[in-house]
């Protein structure tokens, strides 16, 4: 349905009509903050869903996490990898589940995966170097889901997207302007405020909504500031990455303050960029 106009309010009440977590998200969530529920119990639970399951044990198996053994069960699966690990893993499996199935007419969904999955490897690869996997692990879904709210604003009307980019490109405004120009709001707030109703984890709304401005960000600024820089640096392609990543990294404020030299983020940039298709396929973008 294409509108003129669309306020933020009546934006988020018809974002079920994009999406919406399954009720089995929370109830493992849930199960897996309760001390006393056992790998079996959390594995019955998983297996209510034919499909989530199946998501699970494909992703589990696949380079994007990188066993040394296949992973036969869910069961096997809850009892290798501990609750933490298995949290993010099945956030991520569900929430890729989910968007992978959203469709925008007239929207460049490939490009906008493609980016968005380049984001959220890069930012995984770049604090792998810094920290443990355990920290480094939530940084894949917060990059992935960075621009969220671009996604609900092109699922509700492409021809208002439409006027933004007409605008960033006769006017040589940023998105973030554009946006706020043409909507009175911009993504960042849209996918902050569906995050918040979706009731995911403060990290992820964080990383949508100041991506553009981390230096604003009152939690989480560290992981802010990846994100913001993993986005512009997804940005470059491939061939480019050696000659272009100096300017991306001195046009990005505060880089520096996270602590990985120019080495740590091209290394980063080239894990991800080899691990795009494979991660594409794995999630169903």
């Amino acid at each position: 349905m294409e509108d003129d106009s669309i306020s933020l309010e009546s934006l988020l009440k018809r974002s079920d009509e994009m999406a919406s977590l399954p009720q089995i998200y929370h109830k493992i969530n849930e199960m897996l903050e309760n001390p006393d529920s056992t790998p079996k119990e959390i594995s019955q639970t998983i297996q209510m869903d034919p499909f989530i399951a199946a998501k699970v044990l494909k992703t589990v198996n696949s380079a994007f996490y990188g066993f040394p053994q296949q992973i036969a069960s869910i069961e096997q699966a809850v009892t290798l990898l501990g609750r933490n690990p298995l949290n993010q893993l099945l956030s991520t499996a569900i929430i890729t589940g989910m968007l992978a199935r959203v469709r925008c007419h007239g929207f460049n969904m490939r490009e906008f995966w493609e980016h968005s999955v380049l984001t959220g490897l890069i930012s995984k690869f770049l604090l792998l170097n810094l920290a443990s996997r355990d920290e480094a692990e939530p940084l894949f879904l917060s990059g992935l889901m960075h621009d969220i709210g671009r996604l609900l604003m092109a699922h509700h009307s492409t021809m208002l997207c439409n006027k933004v980019s007409e605008l960033m490109q006769n006017d040589s405004n940023t998105v973030i302007d554009s946006e706020s120009q043409v909507l009175g709001f911009n993504h960042s707030i849209v996918g902050a405020q569906l995050l918040l109703k979706w009731h995911l984890p403060p990290l992820l709304v964080a990383c949508a909504e100041f991506h553009h401005r981390p230096e604003k960000s009152e939690n989480c600024r560290r992981e802010v500031r990846i994100v913001s820089i993993a986005n512009r640096l997804s940005h470059i392609d491939e061939a480019s990455l050696e000659n272009e990543i100096d300017d991306a990294l001195a046009g990005s404020d505060g880089w520096e303050k996270v602590g990985a030299d120019r080495a740590q983020w091209l290394e980063a940039c080239q894990q991800a960029r080899y691990q795009l298709n494979e991660t594409m396929d794995t999630f169903g973008f």
